[in-house]
């Protein structure tokens, strides 16, 4: 009986054995998998980090180098914050990258999937990732992480005229314009003359402008105005409007010159009406004297 009961025994501790072994070599497998295919992930690219700048309206392309070719890859770009799809290799984006967004033909033979944004604007600015995967059945691997800054440039802002003539005693007015797409809402705006600082202006703050006793300043829509009242002789030369985005920190300025023309002085009037009056009398004598004649 005994012996029958150890003979139970091993047979069960066997079983056990050729369990855990199975068990342990399904595990061994199992890792070994994962372990390929995280190597394969990884074979893909160098993950690599970039900062870029560029000026509004222009073109950048932001970098992506991977080391794997293959005809079923597949490349997604994307914003970060907040998380926008930019472009997809087998798809169009529908939003305002839509029509904007271009990559190079074959860029998988490439070893390079470059992303190419046209007409930037300053709401392209932030941080971009360039995920790739080798095939539908593979994971995508971060290849590249770009952080873009867009920058307004001199062309964005302008004024309505670069040259303006007023007299003396009348009210100075001044328009200034900026491009929306190159600027946020978050502004702050300065007039000048010359060095001379006028006044200034944060648009969305409470008071957006200081109260200035003859001087009247405003914004709206892309559009600034500055009213100077009863201007005089002194204060001809250069205006400046300059506009600083808090995005980019960028600030940009257009200049007008004012010609200020002087009215006539209060002798003058007097000495014209004499000169006038010098002149009929003058003219009387000379008829008398060929009527004489």
């Amino acid at each position: 009986t005994i012996i029958h009961v150890l003979g139970a025994v091993f047979r069960i501790l066997f079983q056990v054995q050729g369990v855990l072994f199975y068990a342990s070599l399904a595990a061994k497998v199992l890792c070994f998998s994962a372990l390929v295919s995280e190597a394969t992930v990884q074979t893909i690219c160098t993950p690599t980090q970039i900062a870029t700048r560029a000026n509004c309206g222009s073109t950048t392309v932001l970098p992506c180098p991977f080391t794997v070719e293959g005809e079923g890859m597949e490349v997604t770009w994307q914003k970060k914050k907040p998380l926008l799809v930019v472009y997809i290799s087998n798809d169009l984006p529908k939003n305002q990258y839509r029509g904007r967004t271009t990559m190079q033909p074959g860029w998988n033979k490439m070893g390079t999937a470059n992303l190419t944004i046209h007409d930037l604007r300053v709401e392209d600015m932030g941080t971009y990732e360039c995920n790739i995967r080798l095939n539908s059945n593979s994971r995508s691997k971060s290849c590249s992480t770009v952080t873009l800054k867009v920058d307004p440039g001199e062309r964005d802002v302008w004024a309505s005229s670069t040259e303006v003539t007023v007299r003396a005693g009348e009210d100075l007015i001044l328009h200034f314009s900026h491009n929306l797409k190159c600027f946020t809402s978050n502004l702050h705006l300065t007039w000048m003359q010359g060095r001379n600082l006028i006044t200034t202006m944060s648009i969305g703050q409470e008071p957006p402008v200081k109260e200035i006793p003859g001087v009247l300043a405003s914004y709206a829509s892309g559009n600034a105005t500055l009213l100077l009242k009863n201007i005089s002789t002194s204060q001809a030369g250069n205006y400046a409007s300059c506009f600083k985005d808090s995005a980019s920190k960028q600030e940009c300025c257009a200049v007008s010159n004012v010609i200020v023309a002087e009215t006539w002085s209060g002798t003058e009037p007097t000495l014209i009406h004499s000169h006038y009056i010098l002149t009929s009398l003058l003219v009387v004598l000379f008829g008398c004297v060929m009527t004489l004649s």
